[in-house]
C-alpha cells in the first residue's frame, strides 16, 4: 500500500496540524520530537543549523512559493513529493508515511478506507458465492451483514481476528492456485476453523485413554454396525467417554475432504464428513481417521489438523495404512477374499457377516472399495441395492454449525445429544 501512495504524485496529505508520537526503531536515527507538527519542526531545524528559507528550500528542491506556503500554514494538503523530502530532511523514517495519512484524514474518508480494508478481507479469506450456497449468508453483496455474521458465528472482536485465533490451512501456495482452487482453499480453511473452534467449546472432560481405545477397536467397535438405527450414535459415545471427540457433519461445498483429525486442548478429535452418504463409509471413515489418532498422534500435536482426502494428500502419513487398517478392522483380507468368490449368493454374504459380527452393508461395501475403478463401475449397480445410506445412523447426531448462530450454540446441542446416549 505505501509503494501505492508513494507511486501517486498527485496525492497530498494534510500536515497543518498534525501532532504524533513515534517510536525510534533506528538507532543509528535522531529520534525527532513528533509531538509537534511537521511546520513547527522545519522552523526548528532552520533555527537550530541558522538557515534561511531560501536555503531551506534549496536543500529540499521545494520551489519557494511553496515552501512559503508550506511555512506560513497556508498549504493545508502538502503533495507527496514534498512530505518525502521533509521527512528524509527530517530524519523520519518513510515507513510512519501511513501514520500521517490516517491521523490526518477527515473522519468520513477513514470510514471509507476502514470499509475497503474490510472488503478487501473478506473476498480474500471467504468464498461468499459458496456460503451463500451453504445457507450461511443471504446474500454476498450486504457485505456489512456479512461482517456481522461471521464475527458473531466465530466469537470475533472484529473480522480481522478471523485469521488471528486460529491457524489457516495452508495447502498450496496461494500465487500458484487457480480461481476454483483457491476457492477451494477458502472453504476448507473456514470448515477448519469451524471444527476446530467447535471442540474447543464441547471441550470433552474425559481423560483420553489410548489403551482402551485399542482394545474397543479390536473387540467390540464392529458389532455396533448390526444396530443400523443406533449402532453409530453408540460408538460415537463410548469414543467420547473414551477422550476421542467425533463430530459427523454434512459434507460442506468445496472442501473435498471426507474426514479431519486434529487435537485440541491435548485430546483427540475427528470430524466424518459423510460425504459419500453410504453406511459402510461411515463405519470406514471413522477407523481410517481412528488410525491416524493412533499413529500420527505426535505429528498430529504439531500441525493444525489433518485432512483425508484425495486432493489433501499429507507426505508425513500412510493413508494407504489407515485404509487397510479400516478395512482389517471391519472384515479383514481374509474374509474379503472368499466375500469376493460368493458375491452373488446373498444368503452366504449374511451368513459371513453374521459369523464377523459386521453389518452386511459392510461387507458389500468393503467388496465394492477393494475393486479398482473400472470394475467398481461395472459391479456397482449389481449390488448397490445391499448398500445402506448413512442417514438412519447419524441422522440424529448430525452436526451442522452452519444452520446455528453461533459455533458455541451448534457445540452445546450435539454435546447433548451424545451426553444423552447411554
Amino acid at each position: 500500500m505505501l509503494l501505492l501512495w508513494i507511486s501517486t504524485r498527485i496525492f497530498v496529505l494534510k500536515i497543518a496540524t498534525f501532532e504524533m508520537k513515534i517510536i525510534d526503531l533506528n538507532r543509528n536515527r535522531v529520534k525527532p520530537n513528533l509531538e509537534k507538527s511537521l511546520v513547527e519542526l522545519l522552523n526548528e531545524y532552520m533555527e537550530r543549523l541558522s538557515i534561511s528559507k531560501n536555503k531551506l528550500g534549496q536543500i529540499l528542491s521545494i520551489n519557494k512559493n511553496s515552501l512559503e506556503d508550506i511555512l506560513s500554514g497556508k498549504t493545508v494538503d502538502i503533495k507527496m513529493n514534498h512530505l518525502l523530502k521533509i521527512m528524509t530532511l527530517l530524519e523520519i523514517d518513510e515507513s510512519y508515511i501511513a501514520d500521517y495519512c490516517y491521523a490526518n484524514l477527515e473522519d468520513e474518508e477513514v470510514t471509507k478506507i476502514n470499509q475497503i480494508k474490510k472488503t478487501n478481507y473478506l473476498l480474500n479469506n471467504f468464498d461468499l458465492d459458496s456460503l451463500k450456497k451453504e445457507g450461511f449468508i443471504k446474500s454476498t453483496k450486504n457485505l456489512e451483514e456479512i461482517e456481522s455474521r461471521i464475527i458473531e458465528f466465530f466469537g470475533l472482536k472484529t473480522i480481522f481476528d478471523y485469521t488471528r485465533f486460529g491457524e489457516n490451512v495452508p495447502l498450496f501456495s496461494q500465487s500458484s492456485l487457480s480461481v476454483t482452487e483457491k476457492k477451494k482453499t477458502k472453504m476448507l480453511s473456514f470448515w477448519v476453523q469451524t471444527v476446530k473452534l467447535s471442540f474447543e467449546s464441547i471441550d470433552n472432560p474425559n481423560d483420553y485413554n489410548e489403551e482402551l481405545l485399542l482394545e474397543f477397536i479390536a473387540k467390540r467397535l464392529k458389532t455396533f454396525s448390526l444396530d443400523e438405527r443406533y449402532g453409530f450414535i453408540t460408538v460415537i459415545s463410548v469414543l467420547f467417554k473414551l477422550g476421542v471427540t467425533v463430530l459427523v457433519q454434512p459434507y460442506l461445498t468445496s472442501t473435498t475432504a471426507y474426514g479431519v483429525s486434529m487435537f485440541v486442548k491435548g485430546k483427540p478429535c475427528i470430524v466424518l464428513t459423510d460425504q459419500g452418504k453410504k453406511y459402510h463409509l461411515l463405519w470406514s471413515t471413522l477407523l481410517h481417521e481412528l488410525y491416524h489418532i493412533i499413529n500420527d498422534a505426535d505429528y498430529l500435536k504439531k500441525v493444525s489438523c489433518l485432512i483425508s482426502g484425495s486432493e489433501h494428500s499429507d507426505l508425513f502419513v500412510d493413508e494407504h495404512e489407515a485404509d487397510l487398517f479400516a478395512s482389517n478392522a471391519l472384515v479383514g483380507p481374509k474374509a474379503l477374499s472368499i466375500a469376493s468368490k460368493v458375491i452373488n449368493y446373498d444368503y452366504k454374504i449374511g451368513a459371513m457377516a453374521e459369523k464377523l459380527k459386521v453389518h452386511k452393508s459392510i461387507v458389500y461395501g468393503q467388496y465394492l472399495e477393494s475393486l479398482d475403478s473400472s470394475s467398481q463401475k461395472k459391479e456397482f449397480p449389481k449390488y448397490q441395492k445391499y448398500l445402506l445410506r448413512s442417514d438412519i445412523a447419524v441422522k440424529r447426531i448430525i452436526f451442522n454449525p452452519i444452520g446455528h448462530r453461533t459455533i458455541k450454540e451448534a457445540a452445546n446441542i450435539v454435546k447433548e445429544q451424545i451426553q444423552k446416549v447411554s
